[in-house]
Order: structure tokens, then C-alpha cells, then sequence
């Protein structure tokens, strides 16, 4: 934006990837300053299945940025899908796997829906997780999504 600018109003983001927290994205820029930035201080997305939280902030008197501050598993993902696919061992003390090799991404989230494991595999250690119950959500190289709960001992 050449000059002065004013933000007001709401903010429509669109994610055409999956962001991760303390992802940090410089929407508008000024040549001056920015008059008054009337805008949510947070705004929640959808996207493939996880929610995004940002925060909205006016910086250095000159930028629109938006920074993900939460992503957590959206709930309409926890459900029965590909019902011959099942995690093993369950209940878990150190590693998990997948039955469908197929699977080549698994990440793992709290009760809560925080993410907490990661792994580019079918299988993933768990040793370092507390006791209780998880959601798994693994990715097939087709991009189908199954997700499972887990129980770790």
C-alpha cells in the first residue's frame, strides 16, 4: 500500500496449507503508517481438518500481520473411517504402528486436541507421552485420512 492506511472491519484468511504455531504471515505493508487498526484481535480458520488460531496485529506502524498462535485437531476428524485399519500394539508403551503400511505420515494429539507427536512414518514412539488417552490421525500416500484413539500405558 503506497501511503497511509486504516484496517478496519474483518479478516477473511484462507490456508491453502497446513501452518504450524508461531507461523508468522505479513499480509499488507505501507509506505506510511497505518492510521487505526480496528480489527479481531484473533480469528479461527478450518482447514483440513485442524483448527488455526491467529492473532491479528498492526506492527512497526506499518504491517498487517497475522501470526498462528493454536492449532488443535478439529472433532468432526475423530471417527470411524477405514474400520479394517486399527493401531497396534493399544494400549501402548513404547512404540505404535499402523496395520495399513500404506500410512506414511501419523501425527498424535491430546485429549485436547493439541498436537504432541509427529512422524514420517506408519509407526511412531510413544515412551515419551504421560499415561492416558490420545487421538491418532494417520495419512495414507493417497491422502485418506484415518483416525484412531490410542491408549498409552
Amino acid at each position: 500500500i503506497q501511503g497511509n492506511a486504516s484496517f478496519e472491519g474483518d479478516v477473511e484468511i484462507t490456508l491453502g496449507f497446513d501452518a504450524t504455531v508461531n507461523d508468522e504471515f505479513i499480509v499488507a505493508t505501507t509506505t506510511g503508517t497505518i492510521g487505526s487498526c480496528n480489527l479481531p484481535a484473533t480469528k479461527i480458520v478450518n482447514f483440513n481438518g485442524f483448527l488455526y488460531e491467529f492473532s491479528i496485529a498492526c506492527r512497526n506502524n506499518d504491517e498487517l500481520v497475522l501470526t498462528v498462535i493454536s492449532e488443535t485437531l478439529g472433532l468432526e476428524n475423530i471417527e470411524d473411517n477405514s474400520a479394517h485399519v486399527s493401531l497396534f500394539p493399544n494400549p501402548a508403551n513404547d512404540v505404535m504402528s499402523f496395520s495399513d503400511t500404506s500410512i506414511n505420515e501419523v501425527t498424535v494429539f491430546d485429549i485436547n486436541g493439541r498436537k504432541v507427536l509427529y512422524s514420517q512414518s506408519n509407526s511412531i514412539s510413544v515412551n515419551s507421552l504421560s499415561k492416558g488417552v490420545y487421538i491418532v490421525k494417520g495419512i495414507t500416500a493417497d491422502n485418506i485420512s484415518i483416525t484412531r484413539k490410542l491408549i498409552k500405558n
